[in-house]
């Protein structure tokens, strides 16, 4: 055997090399395929963190103010926030809640006992809501 001098027989042929070529391409592409799913999750979830640092803003806003006003001063729908490329929806809902350990309406004379602040994130549309919470506001804040 002349392993040297046999150019006949030297390198790969063509179906070896197709193949070789086929597989690189399936790396690749899931390479590809895999890089572009890893970037949608980071912006998913960046934008995530981003709706809930603006739901807890909107509480530390609430908070701020005196309670008498937290009715007239927070309730909206659909308010239009820019993100970088994403746009998003908060909605802010005030409701009056009456407790019924002091007594029920009318006996209850000190209506409401409290609010419930709800503030919700619509990341697509005005009514998608995606991310949501909400607190309980009492008169007393001396806690």
């Amino acid at each position: 055997m002349n392993w040297f001098g046999n150019k006949a027989g030297a390198g790969f042929t063509f179906v070896e090399t197709a193949v070789a070529m086929a597989l690189l391409m399936v790396i690749f592409l899931g390479s590809v395929q895999y890089i572009q799913v890893s970037r949608s999750s980071i912006a998913a979830a960046a934008h995530a963190l981003k709706a809930w640092q603006t739901i807890t803003n909107r509480f530390e806003y609430a908070l701020a103010l005196d309670y008498s006003s937290l009715t007239d001063s927070l309730a909206e729908s659909g308010t239009l926030l820019a993100w970088d490329d994403l746009k998003s929806y908060r909605t802010t809902v005030v409701e009056n809640v009456d407790d019924p350990v002091d007594g029920s309406s009318p006996a209850d004379t000190v209506l409401p006992d409290y609010l419930k602040l709800t503030v919700k994130i619509a990341r697509f549309s005005a009514t998608n809501f995606t991310d949501s919470s909400s607190i309980y506001i009492t008169p007393q804040r001396d806690w």
